[in-house]
C-alpha cells in the first residue's frame, strides 16, 4: 500500500479478468528467494505467491480443470494479450515430478 497500489487491498479492487468472484482482494504477499554464488557461476531463483480473499466463503471459485500427463512433454508459459513466451520448459521423466 506504501507503493500507491492502494485499491488491490480493498473491495473496490477489480480482478474481473481473472476470475468472476466480487469482491475479490489480495490478502498476502509471500516471496522466497535463493541466490547461490562460487566460482564456477551465480544461480538465482524467486518465487512470490500472491493470497486473495473475496471475504465471502459462499464465493469460492469451482477448481481448475485437471491436467494428467503420462508421457514427457514440453511446455511454454506466454503472455495472453502479446503471445510473447515468458517460460519454457520440459518434463523429461515422470518419476520424478
Amino acid at each position: 500500500m506504501n507503493l500507491g497500489i492502494k485499491s488491490m487491498f480493498t473491495a473496490e479492487a477489480d480482478f474481473s479478468r481473472i476470475s468472476p468472484i466480487h469482491p475479490l482482494m489480495v490478502d498476502t504477499f509471500h516471496q522466497k528467494t535463493f541466490i547461490e554464488i562460487n566460482e564456477k557461476r551465480t544461480e538465482a531463483a524467486t518465487v512470490t505467491v500472491v493470497e486473495m480473499d473475496s471475504g465471502n466463503e459462499a464465493s469460492i471459485a469451482p477448481p481448475p480443470p485437471s491436467f494428467f500427463a503420462n508421457k514427457p512433454f514440453l511446455f511454454f508459459i506466454r503472455k495472453k494479450t502479446s503471445g510473447i513466451i515468458l517460460f519454457t520448459g520440459v518434463i523429461k521423466n515422470m518419476n520424478s515430478v
